[in-house]
């Protein structure tokens, strides 16, 4: 639980340095954002990463305010950065790297990202926001189900890591 107290601070901080910045279409989602969303108990959360969705047209602005915060860029064999970009903090967690994924389109899988109905939705999508008491900018229930539901179809399965927790998120919705 400590740790992911320590995960929720930061991604405050983040959301806060975003607003600071003025990039104001950040969304966190899939199971943080979930999470976040739904208020369940933080000690649910067992990834080693959070997801984010931005614009590309933020990407500068947005590897600026990573860098500032002492994040440093991953790449990742088989990751296309134009599709998601990787930024890691080794001091945050002791003996651990915490990640933050920034996916640039709201299907971070290279073989279906491009699909024109999924990519139109994303601008839909972002008009479904709720900024929380916190800051957070979150997906409201029905577009967190929604990028939720592609999250596991597109990539995830019962039996594939994180398995059964990514539908814990689905019932928490």
């Amino acid at each position: 639980l400590v740790r992911n107290e320590i995960i929720l601070k930061e991604t405050i901080q983040l959301f806060k340095k975003f607003r600071d910045n003025n990039l104001d279409n950040i969304v966190l989602y899939e199971n943080f954002g979930t999470l976040i969303l739904t208020g369940c108990c933080l000690g649910c959360f067992s990834s080693g990463d959070i997801d984010i969705f931005a614009y590309e047209t933020d990407k500068s602005k947005i590897e600026l305010t990573f860098l500032s915060l002492g994040y440093y860029k991953t790449v990742k064999k088989n990751v296309d950065d134009t599709i998601v970009s990787i930024y890691s903090n080794k001091n945050l967690i002791e003996n651990e790297i915490f990640n933050v994924n920034i996916a640039w389109r709201i299907v971070t899988r290279k073989y279906i990202s491009s699909l024109e109905l999924i990519q139109r939705r994303t601008e839909h999508l972002l008009k479904e926001t709720v900024v929380l008491e916190n800051g957070i900018r979150v997906f409201n229930r029905e577009a967190m189900l929604y990028t939720n539901l592609l999250h596991i179809s597109l990539g995830h399965y019962y039996t594939t890591s994180p398995g059964i927790r990514l539908y814990y998120d689905i019932d928490s919705i």
